[in-house]
C-alpha cells in the first residue's frame, strides 16, 4: 500500500516487520525485512528492471507485482514504494562514488573528456542536461578478425529540474556545480558543445573567463538546421530579394508539410491512401511522414514520401472531393468543418520543385545524420563533412543532379533523373546560393575548433596541409599541435606533412557527394623501411607503410551474414588503439586522448530528453519530476557500469543511519526548545501568580453572572 493511503487509513505497522540482529562490534541494532542482502538484491534488480523501461516505481504497489515476485522466491519481500525510491537514490550515490574514482583514474591515464549541456521544458517543468563523452577501449570483428578499437561513448553526469531563469550565469554556476560533485575541473575537458541559442552563447563567454578554459563549439547540427530553416524561409527573415526568388519553394514546401498532416490526421484520406495503394499491388502499405515546422530534416522524410506516393495521393485527392478538418469554434467547442481537397492538391509545377528540393535537403540531411552521431563521425572528420557539404553548394553549376521521380504504379521504389544545374528552376538555384553562403559565414569563414584541428592532424590518411584548411588555418592548427605535444611532454613535428597526394584515376559521381571523403594519402608513397631516426616527430613525419597499415582495416557492413563488406581503409581509431603505436608515438598518443572524445554536437543531451519524455508523458505529469531525474541519471549510469548490490547497500544503510541521525538530532532539539520554555515559565510563574489569581476571580465572576443571566431568562 502507498504510504500515503496506508497513513490515511489509521492503520499501523505490525510489530513483525522489525527484528533485531548483532552487528559487528557486538551491538543490538534493528534489522528491517528487506535488508537481508537477498531482499535487497531482488528489490534493486526490481529497481533497475523499472527504471530502464521507464515504469513508475510506484507498480511496486501492485498486488499482482509483488505476488508474483514472492512466487519466484518467498525469502524476497518486496519493498514499499517509499523503499524502493531510497534504493534508487542509493543507487545514484553509489554511481557516483564509484564515477568520482572513475575520474581520477581517467586523469591519471591521459584522458580527457567532451561536454554537451542543453534546456529542456516539459509539462511546465524546466530540466537542465549535462552530458559528456570519453573514449573507450573496445574491439570490432573486421574482416581480418577481432581488432582493438577506440570508441566514443556517452554517459550522464546530470539531469536536473531547472527551476531558476535561463541565464548564462544560472546556467554555468549548474555546470560548475555538478563538476564540482564530481570533483572535475573545465581542465577535464576538451571540447564542451551547445545549441546555438543566446544563453548558450554567453555561456560560452563565462566559460572563456575560466583558467583553465575549455575549447567551446556551438552545435554543428543546430548550426547547420538554422541555416537549412533560413533557405526554406522557416527561420530568420530572408533579404526582399532572396525571399522573392524562394517563394515558390518555400509554398511548395509548406503545402507538402500541410498534405503529410492531412494524410495522417484526416481518417478519410488516410483509409483511402491505403486502399489506392493496395488496389496497386503494394505489399506494404505506407503512410505520409508528418513533422514539426521547426525540423528540417523530417520535412527533407515527409518530402520524401510523398514523392513515393505520388501516385495513389493524387488518386484519392482526385476522387475525395471533400474531407472533414477539425476546427474550434469561439467557445473552444470542437467543430467539424468540411474543406475542398483542392486546397491541398500540389499542381505539376510544385510537384516538380518538390522533387528539385531534394537536391539541397538530400545531402544536408546525410551531414546531419553523420555529425549527430558519437560514433558515426570522429572529430577528425567532423569538419570534412561541413566543409564537404559547402564545397558541394560552391561546385553546383558545374554539376549534374539526380532527382527523384515516382516509379511507375505498383511499387512505392524511387527512380532518378539525372538533369544539369542550368535546367534547375530558379528557386532551386537560389536555394543552393543561400546554403552555400549560410555556410560560409557559420562554419566555414572561422575554420574549425581547436580540438577538430588536432585530430585532423593525428589521421595520418588525411594529407597535411589538406585543402579544407586555407593558410591561415593551417599555421594555427599547427601551432596548437606544438603547443599540444609540449604539454603532453614532448616536442611536435617541424612539418607534419604526410607523403605526396597521387591522383586516382577513378570515375567521379557527380550526382552523389561524398561527405567524409577527403585528399587521401597514397599508402604506396609510404616509406618501406622503419625511419632511421629515433626521434618522435621525425617518426611520424616518415611513417613506415608497416605502421600505416596498422590502421586499414575491411569493416563488415553491418548484415548479420557478414556477406557485405566495405573496402580497405584508413581509421584513426584502429590505428591508436594498437599499443605499438601508443609506444612508437607516445607524444601524440597522449594528444590523440586528450582530444579525440570531442564531439562537435549536443545530440546526447537531446538522447536524454527523448528518454526523459517517454516517462515523462501526458498520461504521467503527476510523476515528482526530482524522481524522474534520478531514473533518467541511474539508467544512464547503469550503461557505463551496473552497480553491485552490496555496493548501494552500503549507500543505502549510510541514507538510513543519516536519517536516524537526523531524527534523533530533531527530537533533542525539541526536548531541549520544551525545557527551555519550562524554565521560563517557572521564572515567570511566581511574578504572575497575583495576576494569574485576579484573573481566575474574574473568570469566575463572570461565569456566575452568566448562570443568573441563562436562569432569569429560563424563568422568564
Amino acid at each position: 500500500m502507498h504510504p500515503t493511503f496506508f497513513a490515511e487509513s489509521g492503520a499501523k505497522k505490525a510489530a513483525h516487520t522489525q527484528r533485531t540482529t548483532v552487528n559487528a562490534d557486538g551491538e543490538t541494532v534493528k534489522l528491517l525485512a528487506f535488508d537481508d542482502p537477498v531482499c535487497f538484491n531482488h528489490n534493486l534488480l526490481m529497481t533497475k528492471a523499472l527504471c530502464a523501461h521507464q515504469i513508475p516505481l510506484s507498480v511496486v504497489e501492485s498486488p499482482y507485482i509483488r505476488a508474483w515476485v514472492e512466487s519466484l522466491n518467498p525469502l524476497a519481500r518486496p519493498a514499499c514504494y517509499e523503499s524502493v525510491v531510497e534504493i534508487q537514490e542509493a543507487q545514484r550515490d553509489a554511481q557516483k562514488e564509484e564515477t568520482v574514482q572513475w575520474f581520477k583514474l581517467r586523469r591519471e591515464e591521459g584522458h580527457k573528456m567532451g561536454g554537451q549541456f542543453d534546456m529542456w521544458r516539459r509539462h511546465g517543468v524546466d530540466f537542465a542536461a549535462y552530458n559528456y563523452t570519453y573514449l573507450a577501449l573496445t574491439s570490432e570483428l573486421t574482416v581480418g578478425g577481432l581488432v582493438p578499437k577506440w570508441e566514443v561513448r556517452t554517459a550522464l553526469l546530470d539531469f536536473a529540474v531547472f527551476n531558476v531563469s535561463h541565464t548564462a550565469t544560472n546556467i554555468k554556476d549548474f555546470l560548475d556545480r555538478t563538476n564540482a560533485s564530481y570533483e572535475l575541473t573545465w581542465d577535464d575537458f576538451n571540447l564542451v558543445a551547445g545549441d546555438g541559442a543566446s544563453n548558450n552563447v554567453a555561456t560560452f563567454g563565462l566559460l572563456a573567463k575560466d583558467d583553465p578554459a575549455p575549447d567551446t563549439t556551438i552545435c554543428y547540427c543546430h548550426d547547420l538546421a538554422r541555416a537549412i530553416l533560413f533557405i526554406l524561409g522557416f527561420g530568420a527573415a530572408l533579404d526582399d530579394d532572396d525571399r522573392e526568388a524562394t517563394a515558390e519553394m518555400t509554398a511548395t514546401m509548406k503545402k507538402m508539410r500541410t498534405l503529410a498532416v492531412k494524410f495522417n490526421n484526416v481518417s478519410k484520406l488516410k483509409t483511402a491512401l491505403h486502399d489506392a495503394q493496395e488496389a496497386d499491388g503494394i505489399q506494404r502499405e505506407l503512410d505520409t511522414i508528418k513533422s514539426a515546422i521547426t525540423r528540417w530534416n523530417g520535412h527533407y522524410l515527409g518530402l520524401k514520401r510523398n514523392i513515393q506516393l505520388k501516385h495513389p495521393i493524387t488518386h484519392v485527392l482526385e476522387t475525395a472531393t471533400t474531407m472533414n478538418v477539425m476546427t474550434f469554434d469561439e467557445d473552444g467547442e470542437v467543430r467539424m468543418q468540411s474543406k475542398q481537397c483542392s486546397e491541398i492538391t500540389p499542381t505539376t509545377t510544385e510537384w516538380a520543385l518538390a522533387a528539385e528540393a531534394t537536391v539541397v535537403l538530400e545531402p544536408a540531411y546525410n551531414a546531419t545524420q553523420l555529425l549527430q552521431g558519437v560514433k558515426t563521425c570522429p572529430p577528425n572528420k567532423a569538419w570534412v563533412v561541413v566543409f564537404n557539404l559547402h564545397k558541394y553548394c560552391a561546385e553546383a553549376p558545374t554539376k549534374t543532379f539526380r532527382i527523384p521521380q515516382p516509379a511507375a504504379p505498383g511499387t512505392t521504389a524511387l527512380t532518378f533523373v539525372t538533369r544539369a544545374y542550368q535546367y534547375l528552376h530558379p528557386a532551386t538555384k537560389r536555394m543552393i546560393s543561400l546554403l552555400e553562403r549560410q555556410l560560409f559565414n557559420r562554419f566555414i569563414a572561422d575554420g574549425p575548433n581547436k580540438t577538430h584541428m588536432l585530430a585532423m592532424q593525428l589521421d595520418k590518411s588525411i594529407a597535411w596541409p589538406p585543402v579544407c584548411l586555407t593558410s591561415d588555418q593551417v599555421a594555427v592548427a599547427e601551432a596548437h599541435m606544438v603547443v599540444a605535444c609540449d604539454v603532453a611532454g614532448g616536442p611536435a613535428a617541424a612539418a607534419a606533412a604526410g607523403p605526396e597526394v597521387v591522383a586516382a584515376e577513378a570515375a567521379v559521381d557527380e550526382t552523389a557527394c561524398d561527405l567524409l571523403a577527403c585528399d587521401a594519402v597514397d599508402p604506396g608513397a609510404f616509406a618501406t623501411e622503419e625511419a632511421v631516426s629515433t626521434t618522435e616527430e621525425y617518426k611520424w613525419s616518415h611513417m613506415s607503410r608497416d605502421d600505416y597499415n596498422v590502421g586499414v582495416v575491411q569493416l563488415y557492413g553491418g548484415t548479420a551474414t557478414k556477406q557485405t563488406v566495405y573496402p580497405r581503409a584508413f581509421d584513426a581509431m584502429f590505428f591508436w588503439a594498437d599499443s605499438r603505436m601508443m609506444k612508437k608515438f607516445p607524444v601524440r598518443g597522449c594528444v590523440f586522448k586528450n582530444n579525440f572524445a570531442a564531439v562537435g554536437a549536443e545530440s546526447t543531451s537531446e538522447c536524454t530528453f527523448s528518454e526523459a519524455g517517454r516517462a515523462y508523458s501526458k498520461g504521467r505529469t503527476d510523476l515528482d519530476p526530482k524522481q524522474l531525474c534520478t531514473g533518467i541519471v541511474c539508467n544512464s549510469g547503469e550503461k557505463r557500469r551496473a552497480t553491485t548490490a552490496p555496493e548501494v547497500f552500503v549507500q543505502y544503510k549510510k541514507r538510513k543511519a543519516v536519517a536516524v541521525a537526523e531524527r534523533a538530532a530533531g527530537r533533542a532539539a525539541g526536548r531541549a526548545a520544551e525545557d527551555v520554555e519550562r524554565r521560563a515559565a517557572g521564572a515567570a510563574g511566581a511574578a504572575t501568580a497575583g495576576a494569574a489569581q485576579a484573573v481566575a476571580v474574574g473568570v469566575a465572576v463572570g461565569a456566575a453572572v452568566q448562570v443568573v443571566a441563562e436562569a432569569v431568562v429560563a424563568a422568564v
